[in-house]
């Protein structure tokens, strides 16, 4: 807490941005966290272990939320903002994983009770941040293909941020072009049209974020020509991204000339 006030209030800083990790999913270190937990229990505490650990992701996410609310009360010209961008899958749904499964979820997601999850595997209950509006926006990285989980990732996600004034952005992973995940160079122009061709989608995702910087220069054939359709896609200036109705982009004008040829214009 203290630390975040102290980078808001210092520094004229745009946002506060969490990575995707919370408690780890490899193992967890339990010779403190059993003495944490067992003074819990002592002091009255009826969590069992895993809502326990996400109760305390919970308090710790709320913490910096009210922190960056206040600072935005008393400082309205200086917008910060504060988003998470969590692994994309909340919690499979209860159906997929069987009603006596503590894996699924009501309201989960359509994907294997086995994936990996937030609720889950991190405990991090990153729909209810969205549904507590905690966040500015929510950026789970959907870094997938169209024919996996991608569909139902960004539909599901669109859905639950239609209920709040949470801003719904898409991470982009065009490092699977390097990696040799994704070897469709229209991988990522189709994964776009799907969004913008969706109502529910098209409407509830407020932008995508590339992830990451580097990939946008790579020498790998297949991300190079991907990117090559991208800067056709996204050859105009970037706006700068919202998070208040009231707030305008901010633009620059731009002369321009237009030449008429017999069947289009340049």
């Amino acid at each position: 807490k203290e630390e975040i006030e102290e980078l808001i209030t210092n520094y004229n800083v745009d946002g506060i941005h969490f990575d995707d990790y919370f408690y780890p999913s490899g193992g967890i270190e339990t010779k403190y966290e059993t003495e944490d937990y067992n003074n819990y229990k002592l002091s009255g505490g009826t969590l069992d272990i895993e809502d326990w650990r996400r109760d305390n992701v919970d308090r710790m996410v709320k913490r910096v939320s009210d922190v960056v609310a206040n600072y935005n009360e008393k400082n309205p010209e200086q917008y910060t903002a504060f988003g998470i961008s969590p692994a994309p899958v909340w919690a499979p749904s209860t159906e997929n994983c069987g009603y006596d499964s503590n894996r699924g979820q009501a309201d989960g997601m359509q994907v294997p009770c086995g994936s990996y999850s937030t609720y889950n595997d991190l405990y991090a209950d990153t729909k209810k941040w969205v549904e507590n509006e905690w966040l500015d926006y929510i950026l789970p990285q959907a870094y997938t293909t169209l024919g996996s989980n991608y569909k139902e990732i960004v539909s599901w996600w669109s859905r639950v941020c239609s209920k709040t004034n949470v801003k719904l952005y898409v991470g982009t992973g065009v490092y699977m072009y390097e990696n040799g995940n994704w070897t469709d160079p229209d991988e990522l122009m189709n994964q776009f049209a799907y969004v913008e061709g969706n109502t529910l989608t098209k409407t509830y995702v407020s932008g995508y974020v590339l992830f990451s910087y580097r990939n946008l220069l790579s020498s790998n054939n297949n991300c190079s020509k991907a990117m090559n359709k991208l800067i056709i896609k996204w050859k105009g200036s970037a706006l700068h991204p919202t998070y208040r109705e009231e707030a305008n982009p901010i633009t620059e004008e731009f002369e321009f000339s237009m030449i008429k040829l017999s069947n289009k214009y340049l």
